[in-house]
């Protein structure tokens, strides 16, 4: 109307288009729980949002990091393989890998989870059979650090050890549901990428969910390949961002593995 002003929109419109989802972009998968950081992303910044915030954001805000933190452990049943990098020139690497595994398993929470965890490098080895004993995985996990990586870089060994041990639960059990992770610290060749590619659609035949997680030299680009996905590509960040990728990684996964949605973010 004449004389009263340009029109400003209500906070409430501007809460509204917050929650809106973005566009999808090449980068925005690898971090997809609901999560406070998630707003990093966005195209506008904090300041601006700022400006518009209502009256009522701080109870938003408690909401949403109330939904993160319920995300932050596992308590699904299933089986869940732990395929490893211990190929050569890890260095400290090794130390790494180590912690980020046992800060990964300390997220799955239900004791009925059985784990399996499986090193790879010129030679595949079973360092731990599928087992719901904790007792027996704390040990693993001690013999995991007194390994001494060497050898060259062959996932695809690794990745065909897990799949011959869910070939025998599937067997009997149709229902089953499994999930693995497999890490990878270096480039691949060309020919173990294309036997990886292979090794995972077997997985897909026994209906596991798999994930591929890179770190210090990997190529994310190998590994959307071999796991076929962008959603099932994740790349370990710097340390002050770890939080945050273990919370969108065991999130989204154990989603999937149990049947459920993934969270994208706001």
């Amino acid at each position: 109307m004449e004389g009263s002003g340009p029109w400003i929109p209500g906070p409430g419109l501007f809460l509204l288009l917050l929650l809106l989802p973005p566009p999808l972009s090449a980068g925005s998968f690898q971090h997809d729980v609901l999560n406070w950081r998630n707003f990093r992303h966005l195209d506008f910044g904090w300041k601006t949002i700022h400006r518009y915030l209502s009256p009522d954001w701080g109870s938003l805000h408690r909401s949403v990091r109330s939904k993160a933190s319920k995300l932050h452990d596992c308590d699904g049943a299933f089986d869940f393989y732990l395929v490893l990098d211990a190929s050569n020139g890890q260095g400290n690497t090794w130390n790494e890998i180590c912690d980020l595994t046992e800060r990964l398993l300390k997220r799955f929470t239900n004791p009925k989870l059985r784990v399996s965890i499986i090193t790879y490098s010129s030679v595949s080895n079973v360092l731990l059979p599928l087992t719901s004993d904790r007792n027996e995985l704390k040990k693993a996990l001690q013999r995991l650090r007194g390994i001494r990586p060497s050898g060259t870089r062959r996932l695809h060994d690794g990745l065909k050890k897990a799949g011959d041990e869910i070939a025998k639960v599937f067997s009997a059990n149709k229902k089953a549901a499994s999930m693995v992770y497999a890490l990878n610290a270096g480039p691949l060749d060309k020919w173990t990428v294309w036997a990886a590619m292979g090794e995972s659609n077997r997985l897909k035949n026994f209906k596991t969910k798999f994930y591929a997680i890179g770190m210090k030299n990997s190529q994310r680009n190998q590994l959307i390949d071999i796991v076929g996905g962008k959603t099932q590509a994740y790349e370990v960040p710097k340390p002050n961002d770890m939080e945050g990728f273990i919370v969108s990684l065991v999130g989204n996964s154990c989603k999937q593995v149990m049947g459920g949605d993934t969270y994208l973010p706001v």
